[in-house]
């Protein structure tokens, strides 16, 4: 498998900036990795595939995923060329914008915070459709001015919500990568406590380095029975892992200190994500949901 993208190739543009809720194995896994992929890297079978921005918001309910539904039905329809609020990457374009947002946002239960944003890049060449988040936000709050029947086009649109200053949001179709080191390495160091695969993430944080993609998270959104079930899983190919272990004794040989495996074993072995798996429609983990009479 050739490289995605060249990691200095996406350090050309203004950076981007972001909010990662590092309560979540998933989200921290990225971080350590330093990379975070679109949903739209998933294809197989035609399963409908999530971003982890996207799984984060459904864990809300069935009310808020027949909300997300109509929305995406509303873009497929009439703006094609926009990017997924499903599959998409959520990023600010300044850090005044994600700050903006974050004091209309954040609370003391969520990720909203100073300490949670972080710089990132794009590969270049990616799209992007930016968005006032007010029709989302607005839409929920009660006592807030009715929504004109076509909203979810001015949504789309790019139109700002008529009765509060926007608070901009921007989608995007490719990697981001996290510009910001320290914040890596203290994840990876969290995660090497947590977790028996600790090659993996270190080989994965390497491949992410040199432009490879090597232990990606992919979520997908599966039905059974009467359940909307949200999966989360690190995909893992060792044929790709061997030839990263080529490429970095052939480019970078200094680390190769860092890797050192004590059997081929240990090159096998991934985090489980099921913790993290959910049902959309009883807001619980898959395994605690009722069992269909039709079962």
């Amino acid at each position: 498998m050739s490289k995605i993208f060249h990691y200095m190739e996406s350090t050309k543009e203004p950076p981007y900036w972001v909010y990662l809720n590092l309560s979540l194995l998933y989200v921290r896994w990225n971080t350590a990795l330093g990379i975070i992929y679109p949903a739209s890297y998933d294809s197989e079978n035609g399963a409908l595939h999530l971003s982890m921005f996207a799984s984060q918001r459904l864990k809300r309910g069935m009310e808020y995923f027949n909300f997300e539904a109509a929305l995406e039905e509303e873009r497929v329809r009439k703006f094609p060329h926009k990017i997924s609020r499903f599959q998409g990457l959520f990023v600010f374009e300044t850090e005044e914008e994600a700050k903006a947002a974050g004091t209309v946002w954040g609370n003391s239960t969520n990720h909203f915070q100073p300490d949670c944003l972080t710089e990132a890049a794009c590969q270049i060449g990616h799209n992007k459709s930016k968005h006032d988040s007010n029709w989302i936000t607005y839409y929920f709050q009660k006592g807030s001015p009715e929504h004109p029947s076509n909203w979810k086009e001015l949504y789309w649109g790019g139109i700002p919500y008529p009765h509060q200053n926007p608070v901009w949001e921007t989608i995007v179709d490719r990697p981001l990568i996290l510009w910001n080191t320290e914040l890596r390495q203290s994840v990876s160091d969290r995660l090497h406590e947590e977790l028996p695969c600790s090659f993996l993430l270190r080989l994965g944080s390497f491949a992410s380095d040199l432009g490879y993609e090597l232990g990606r998270t992919s979520i997908t959104l599966f039905k059974e029975n009467d359940c909307l079930q949200v999966r989360h899983m690190v995909r893992f190919d060792e044929k790709l892992a061997l030839e990263v272990v080529e490429e970095i004794k052939k480019t970078k040989p200094e680390y190769m200190n860092h890797l050192r495996p004590k059997d081929k074993d240990t090159l096998c072995i991934v985090p489980d994500l099921r913790a993290s798996d959910f049902c959309i429609v009883h807001r619980c983990p898959p395994q605690d949901c009722p069992k269909s009479l039709n079962s």
